[in-house]
């Protein structure tokens, strides 16, 4: 985990609303950086960089409007950096298509450079199209995201009696785990796409849920933090599997009449980038059933009873 995460002045006693405004200013200010940056400049490590500074940012956002006099001020800043956010995940998204189109066409040479060139154009103007929507959306959001006004202490409603960080803290990582475990029962075997999407996302919130509350919870933060890295990162590989495929797929239908040597080839792609799906699948699973699984829920369980 990046170390500009940490929350390193959070205090076990600090009243529930005191430590969110902590970690706000905290998400905010990185936040805001890799926002003006990718203004300028939306190279794919740029985009990377912001849409999971978003995501850490919304998190904290969510837990904030349980206490924010203005919640509905506070839904649409979040609303307006979620669209932005997507936007970014769609280019996002083609960076990631046209780098295994990459890897692919290494593997597999005999096949008609030109035929990679098509598949690639394909891509490269999907690419183009959420990048236009994307900068589109940035000249409107500027008034929609300035949040400032959050670090107020006028605009902090008064804590419950006796509800402290922690008490917040082992709440959220509670509903956040309870959530990633019903997606992991969902998933079944093998691992079905919309599924195995949710699973992804359960495991994201409940990664960046720890990270938000490391300092002050107990148990092994790095030990999790670590294996919900590496449990996002196999099905990372894996929804990326299915966003190629679904937009080859789609490319196939399209032009199966139009150029039938075209559309061979993204068929034979089609097959290549399945089996790799299964080999990851694969890898997964050892992972998974490996002892994490159980590693990961005592983790979680001493967090919560603490």
């Amino acid at each position: 985990m990046e170390a500009s995460w940490y929350i390193p002045d959070l205090l076990p006693t600090m009243g529930a609303s005191e430590a969110m405004q902590r970690i706000m200013r905290h998400r905010w200010i990185s936040w805001k950086s890799l926002y003006d940056a990718v203004k300028e400049n939306q190279s794919a490590e740029q985009i990377h960089d912001f849409r999971v500074a978003s995501r850490r940012l919304r998190q904290a956002m969510a837990c904030l409007v349980f206490y924010s006099s203005s919640t509905a001020k506070l839904k649409h800043h979040n609303h307006a950096i979620k669209t932005l956010a997507d936007h970014a995940g769609e280019v996002r998204d083609s960076d990631i298509m046209l780098h295994k189109i990459q890897i692919l066409k290494s593997k597999h040479s005999k096949i008609q450079s030109a035929n990679w060139d098509y598949i690639e154009n394909q891509i490269e103007t999907k690419r183009l199209r959420s990048l236009q929507q994307f900068q589109n959306t940035i000249q409107k959001t500027d008034l929609d995201i300035d949040i400032s006004w959050v670090f107020s202490e006028s605009e902090t409603k008064n804590d419950p009696i006796g509800v402290t960080a922690v008490d917040l803290a082992v709440q959220w990582i509670k509903e956040r785990s309870e959530a990633l475990w019903i997606a992991e029962s969902d998933c079944g075997d093998p691992l079905s796409s919309r599924a195995l999407h949710v699973f992804r996302i359960e495991t994201k919130r409940l990664r960046y849920s720890v990270e938000m509350w490391s300092g002050i919870l107990g148990g092994n933060i790095s030990q999790t933090i670590k294996i919900l890295k590496k449990l996002q990162d196999y099905l990372g590989l894996i929804h990326d599997c299915d966003t190629i495929i679904k937009t080859l797929r789609k490319s196939a239908q399209i032009y199966k009449t139009e150029n039938e040597i075209h559309n061979v080839t993204i068929i034979k792609t089609i097959h290549y980038v399945v089996r790799e799906r299964i080999s990851i699948t694969h890898r997964f699973y050892s992972y998974w059933n490996s002892n994490m699984r159980r590693v990961l829920q005592k983790q979680i369980k001493h967090f919560v009873m603490e």
